[in-house]
């Protein structure tokens, strides 16, 4: 998908901003994986997919037993062409 597509209202600028406040929630909260999901889908949004999925990862070691997480993190793996580290979730 395309953000500018999904959201057509949000600039370069925006997700920029956004970028800036995920990276200093992680930083301040550097063991909340809710501030890593939220960093790794910005990331994404900015079609960096290989940050995304290392702040997804990061998210997973930090609550491995989040079921949820997992089961989002795996299906994004399957999608986004990455079937092996899909795997690893597991």
């Amino acid at each position: 998908f395309l953000p500018d597509k999904l959201f057509p209202e949000l600039t370069k600028k925006d997700f920029i901003k956004a970028l800036e406040y995920a990276k200093k929630a992680t930083t301040v909260f550097p063991r909340n994986a809710e501030a890593q999901v939220n960093l790794g889908n910005i990331y994404l949004l900015n079609f960096d997919t290989l940050a995304g999925i290392k702040h997804f990862e990061q998210a997973l070691i930090l609550e491995p037993q989040n079921i949820n997480l997992k089961n989002q993190v795996e299906s994004f793996l399957q999608l986004s062409g990455f079937p092996r580290k899909a795997t690893v979730v597991k």
